[in-house]
């Protein structure tokens, strides 16, 4: 049985993105039956092994399902049919800790899983630098994007992984992800975590020899993220104008209270920046896009109070938290903020808060909370180390790997 959850679990991450049936701005995928049959086969191993299984449910997923509430609310008062389609998934994606809590029961290695994704996420990076095309729809440059919705989400993936692997040559492994992916607001995290490392190593260790592999390295480390993306230097030359400009934009608009038109603005956010060169175009229609949100949360007290309804603003804002607040209202966004702080002290028992602080600062920029390949993989090891910090009160890191 465990062989068959490894199985599934690497099939619903790696199989590449179709779409079997479009359903408004979402759609059913072939994922999403592979996710199906793991949850079933989860619950059904769950009830047939009453006696072996340990079983408790996990604060941070009890939260959540009062988020999914509160966007069954808002999906009830938003006035489309597709906004229920939406919560659907975020059911989806929370009932993949049910299926962690069996994969531990039945036994699975985790260390070996997490290996395995590392793995064959480099087999399909080979494979993609190579020439081979996995049917994606990223077109945004020469950037990881293997069978993911694009970079960022490849970025975030292997980011959250990173601190969960105890071997260094596992931790580079998932580090060439981070590169290759060229996500900045990853990168910038990975550089201020480290960055603050190095320093209090380098404040508390005597030794000169030290100090100058600490600092060296640390310099290495920043200048090859630097070199692979040199997008950092022009985003810090840019961001005045950038931001000047677009805040100009933003002022310019209006919405009327339809959804037709959020999307016409939403077309239309390339517009106003075409010509204009020394700008950062990806933060400026960000943040134009975000002002858009704002013009809709403002419209009316509803909005307001539980949002616009799951769904309303697409396929993306390239901002979680402004997304939240945009479809869930400013209830949904404390109740979702509640949550993270769960999450956070859950991981953190096992000193892995870093991987939830990663998500919180990437969920700034882009809508990572949304991602179907990022929610069940934190579902899963969230079920993992509540399970086993239950059964074994152990909380160091190296101590989830010891079954």
């Amino acid at each position: 049985m465990k062989s068959l959850f490894s199985l599934l679990i690497l099939a619903y991450f790696f199989f590449p993105r179709v779409d079997i049936i479009t359903i408004g701005s979402g759609s059913i995928r072939v994922n999403d039956f592979i996710a199906i049959i793991s949850i079933l086969t989860a619950f059904l191993y769950l009830l047939s092994n009453q006696n072996k299984s340990i079983f408790f449910i996990n604060r941070a997923f009890k939260i959540y399902l009062i988020f999914i509430s509160v966007s069954l609310i808002s999906a009830l008062f938003s006035g489309f049919s597709t906004s229920l389609v939406n919560v659907i998934r975020l059911l989806e994606y929370a009932l993949f800790y049910f299926v962690g809590v069996a994969m531990l029961s039945a036994g699975v290695d985790f260390k070996r899983l997490s290996i395995q994704l590392l793995a064959i996420g480099l087999v399909f990076l080979v494979l993609e630098f190579s020439g081979v095309s996995f049917d994606h729809r990223w077109t945004g440059g020469n950037r990881a994007v293997l069978t993911f919705a694009g970079p960022y989400e490849v970025a975030t993936f292997f980011g959250f992984l990173y601190f969960f692997y105890q071997k260094l040559h596992h931790k580079m492994g998932s580090f060439i992800f981070i590169l290759t992916a060229q996500s900045r607001i990853t990168l910038l995290y990975f550089m201020l975590v480290y960055g603050y490392k190095s320093f209090k190593i380098f404040m508390t260790h005597g030794s000169i020899v030290k100090k100058f592999f600490i600092s060296s390295t640390f310099l290495i480390v920043i200048s090859l993220i630097l070199i692979t993306d040199n997008r950092f230097s022009q985003t810090f030359s840019k961001l005045e104008k950038t931001v000047s400009i677009s805040m100009q934009e933003s002022e310019n608009r209006t919405f009327s209270g339809n959804r037709n038109d959020y999307f016409d603005l939403f077309l239309k956010r390339e517009m106003p920046l075409q010509g204009i060169e020394n700008i950062d175009h990806s933060l400026a229609m960000r943040l134009i896009t975000w002002g858009d949100v704002i013009s809709v949360v403002n419209y009316s007290l509803k909005n307001t109070v539980i949002g616009s309804g799951p769904g309303y603003f697409g396929a993306a804002v390239d901002g979680a938290f402004i997304r939240i607040l945009g479809e869930n209202g400013i209830i949904g966004l404390i109740v979702f903020i509640i949550f993270l702080s769960a999450l956070y002290k859950e991981f953190n028992n096992f000193q892995l808060g870093h991987s939830i602080l990663l998500l919180i600062v990437t969920g700034l920029m882009i809508d990572i909370f949304y991602s179907s390949k990022i929610m069940p993989l934190i579902f899963i090891y969230l079920a993992y180390t509540t399970q086993y910090y239950k059964k074994t009160h152990k909380t160091a890191v190296e101590a989830l790997y010891d079954n």
